[in-house]
């Protein structure tokens, strides 16, 4: 119980307290995105260090050494300066400076937190990726298996990611501070990064814009639900808008300290995940679009690679990959099954040119996103010179959403969350196309109907991404949910236990990670086909008489395969041994998955009908 009151405390503090006092101590000018950002970075990087030192992920060892530095940074400080609090001065005029623009920017945050808190981390794979991540931080106190590489590691985490713990960290705090797992104390960081990003969407925009560019976000269901889902979209587009806000700052200001806030932004969008490493690259991009001296590079640069490299070097010692598990054409070593199943992907996703990426996405765009792009791809258009690093950011996220396609298994409409960025940018920049000299009544007309796109964005939102135009207003007020609701009942579902009682202990080998996560949560083992150790199973050569007897002798009861799976099937098709497990009667069977059992397989012998 107290614990629980004292969750707001904690959580707040590990989100905000660090970045401000390291801000203060290196004179920095103040800014609350900053700190947000500069706390997480260094929360990240605190789990490496006390894992690298071999100490429990808990709440004593991670709360107290975060109170430690908070604790030296406060003296150091206190000694030199002995300083008055700071209250930014935008925040003592709050009350001066409503603007009618905030209602649709209101009822855009309105959304997401109703996502947030009612239906929290509603990703596809949220729950076996980000969130799981963090559960099983909470649940081993090590960060030690991730990334995935050996049989130990997959036991607790079942897919090949590589990409920088920074959501899965923010999450494991909301979780320590509350002192359980429970996915709606992960709400107050989602509607956290919402916030931020909404003011700096407004803090891009041109003078006299601001408010209008925050209403022009809240227009568009594919950003409301890009940060609600509870992924790293919300993180990558924030990063993205603050890095070039403080950059912009130093070109107004000239206050180097600006360059080291753009620097943190950069290398924090650069743990969000692996295509976040492009963000410094376009920071220099703007660095030197606008003319700014070299030596202004270095401590931008510097920021970036000390916040990000920990990681990245960590990754390239533990797996002899930087950017596990891509290959980069053969650069690096991967998971040969891993990549196997990405190639599948790839080739029945059939959107692996631009050309046709754009083909099958411009719809789902003009119901998600039509007024912040066209109005922001136009002012940008028309200002080029001024705006071309937004629109090159822009170019490169509509790149890097291209490439991430062929590794999508959500299909067109889940990789379109990569664009949340783009949506960001635009709304800032499409703003400016808003002041025109007008009467009052078409200001008013103007309000209104930005008022009314983003009630029906932040409604439309609740059902991405699985229906893109939905009639919300003819649907039940809580329709929205039913994707959640069904992910909960197949989690619930009573044969999970009475697998994991059969099992005793042994290995369950899964295809879908999700399955890995339900029979993890019950304390029996679980293990994916990615796991090097079954890699026999894909030998051209495998026998199945002899596969089977080493799946016994390795502890295996149980193979569970999705039903009706294209990619799964695709790829497991030209093996052997799977072309044989499909000719025998699962042990049980249902629209979901089918489940053998082991100890009933043989070469001329069918499986046992009855359920475990």
């Amino acid at each position: 119980m107290l614990q629980f009151l004292a969750f707001p405390l904690l959580l707040i503090g590990g989100l905000w307290l660090p970045g401000w006092l390291f801000g203060r101590l290196l004179r920095l000018p103040p800014t609350l995105g900053g700190a947000v950002l500069g706390s997480a970075a260094v929360l990240m990087n605190l789990l490496l260090l006390l894992d690298v030192g071999g100490l429990r992920l808990n709440l004593g060892q991670v709360g107290g050494s975060l109170a430690l530095l908070c604790g030296i940074a406060a003296w150091l400080l206190w000694r030199r300066d002995r300083p008055e609090p700071v209250i930014p001065a935008a925040m003592l005029r709050l009350r001066d400076q409503f603007d009618p623009y905030w209602i649709p920017a209101g009822l855009g945050l309105l959304a997401i937190t109703l996502r947030a808190v009612l239906d929290p981390l509603s990703g596809f794979d949220t729950g076996f990726r980000w969130d799981f991540l963090a559960q099983q931080m909470f649940r081993t106190g090590t960060l030690a298996f991730y990334p995935a590489i050996s049989t130990g590691d997959f036991l607790n985490y079942a897919w090949c990611d590589g990409f920088a713990p920074l959501v899965s960290s923010l999450y494991f705090w909301s979780y320590l501070s509350l002192g359980s797992i429970a996915g709606w104390a992960t709400a107050p960081v989602v509607m956290v990064v919402a916030a931020l990003l909404f003011h700096a969407i407004g803090e891009l925009a041109a003078p006299g814009a601001k408010s209008r560019a925050r209403a022009l976000a809240a227009t568009s269901a594919l950003l409301l639900w890009g940060i609600a889902m509870g992924q790293e979209t919300g993180l990558t587009a924030l990063t993205l808008c603050l890095m070039f806000v403080s950059l912009d700052r130093h070109q107004t200001t000239r206050n180097r300290g600006w360059l080291i806030w753009a620097g943190l932004a950069a290398g924090t969008g650069a743990l969000t995940r692996e295509y976040g490493l492009v963000y410094p690259a376009l920071g220099v991009f703007a660095l030197g679009w606008h003319r700014a001296p070299r030596s202004a590079w270095w401590p931008f640069l510097i920021t970036a690679g000390a916040v990000a490299s920990p990681w990245y070097l960590r990754n390239w010692l533990k797996t002899g990959n930087p950017v596990w598990p891509h290959e980069l054409a053969g650069l690096f070593p991967g998971n040969a099954v891993q990549t196997a199943y990405y190639r599948v992907v790839g080739e029945l996703q059939g959107h692996s040119t631009g050309l046709s990426a754009f083909a099958g996405a411009w719809p789902i765009l003009l119901w998600t996103a039509a007024l912040p792009l066209a109005l922001g791809l136009f002012a940008g258009g028309r200002d080029w010179r001024r705006q071309a690093p937004l629109l090159v950011a822009i170019i490169a996220v509509v790149a890097l959403w291209i490439w991430s396609i062929g590794m999508t298994s959500g299909g067109l409409n889940y990789s379109l969350r990569v664009l949340t960025p783009v949506v960001a940018l635009t709304a800032a920049l499409g703003a400016r196309l808003t002041l025109f000299p007008g009467s009052p009544r078409l200001r008013l007309l103007l309000l209104a109907l930005l008022g009314l796109a983003a009630l029906d964005a932040g409604a439309r939102s609740l059902y991405l991404p699985w229906n893109t135009s939905a009639p919300w207003w003819r649907e039940p007020p809580m329709a929205w949910r039913n994707f959640g609701l069904a992910t909960a009942q197949y989690a619930a579902d009573p044969q999970w236990t009475r697998m994991a009682r059969v099992a005793d202990g042994q290995i369950s080998l899964v295809f879908h990670p999700a399955d890995h996560g339900i029979l993890t949560r019950l304390g029996t083992p679980a293990l994916p086909l990615f796991t090097p150790e079954f890699s026999f199973l894909f030998a051209p050569t495998a026998d199945f008489p002899a596969a089977v007897r080493q799946l016994r002798q390795k502890g295996v009861r149980f193979i569970i395969l999705s039903n009706h799976d294209p990619f799964q099937d695709r790829m497991l098709a030209p093996h052997p041994f799977f072309q044989v497990l499909a000719t025998k009667p699962p042990a049980l069977s249902n629209q979901n998955y089918l489940l053998y059992d082991v100890f009933n397989l043989s070469a001329d012998h069918r499986a046992d009908a009855t359920p475990p």
